[in-house]
């Protein structure tokens, strides 16, 4: 069997007088955590990693801040599972595992500022020094395929799952403007609810392509994962 780890939510620096706190933000809900827990978040944030890829990217950067530990890797791994920070998939190959991982997490596209872009341009060149090749990766972003578009181009007008995106393109459905038309595309028959959507959505044609669209995006930080 193999189980596939990813991140869920995104970060925030929470001001308390003062003294910033670390925050993810899941549903609109700040959770807290810890140094151990968000170096565990970080080193998944943006990655699809095994047991034993997180633990060596966990032991390493631990060692980097000669952080002391009140607890094992293990407990905060299950710790940070529990509270729905981080997702696993497991399936008998690594494609079973990244869709059981995907199909019911939901797509928030990330929109990347050309103001923060710039600033960090400037900060990367001019501050820290960085050579002018490497800080002009700032600029630079993957050119998506017809399918990381479509994926995209849909997540951008609801919020929808892995899952219900597949029916979306296996239906060849473009125009989701209103609530209503999302749920004629979605749950249009009588038997697909949103509680057995991804056990259906796993037989679809698209399943492949969209599943390797969604991989692409979040693995290029154009997407953040997240749970409703």
């Amino acid at each position: 069997m193999n189980t596939l780890y990813t991140a869920i939510g995104k970060f925030v620096r929470q001001n308390n007088n003062g003294q910033y706190c670390p925050v993810i933000l899941v549903k609109d809900q700040e959770h807290l955590v810890d140094i151990q827990e968000m170096i565990l978040w970080s080193g998944l944030s943006w990655r699809f990693l095994s047991m034993p890829q997180i633990k060596s990217v966990y032991e390493q950067k631990s060692r980097e801040i000669n952080l002391p530990t009140n607890r094992s890797f293990e407990q905060c791994l299950n710790r940070m599972l529990q509270r729905g920070l981080i997702a696993s998939g497991t399936g008998d190959e690594g494609a079973d595992a990244l869709y059981d991982l995907l199909n019911g997490l939901y797509l928030i596209p990330v929109c990347s500022s050309f103001f923060i872009k710039v600033v960090s341009f400037l900060k990367l060149t001019f501050f820290d020094g960085m050579p002018l090749h490497v800080t002009r990766r700032v600029f630079q972003t993957e050119p998506m395929t017809a399918d990381e578009q479509r994926v995209i181009g849909l997540a951008k007008q609801a919020l929808l799952s892995t899952a219900e995106i597949i029916k979306c393109v296996d239906q060849k459905a473009y125009d989701l403007s209103t609530n209503q038309k999302v749920l004629n595309i979605l749950y249009d028959d009588e038997y697909t609810t949103c509680d057995n959507i991804g056990s259906l959505a796993k037989y679809f044609e698209s399943r492949q392509p969209v599943i390797l669209a969604v991989a692409n995006l979040y693995l290029h930080k154009q997407i953040i994962l997240e749970r409703i």
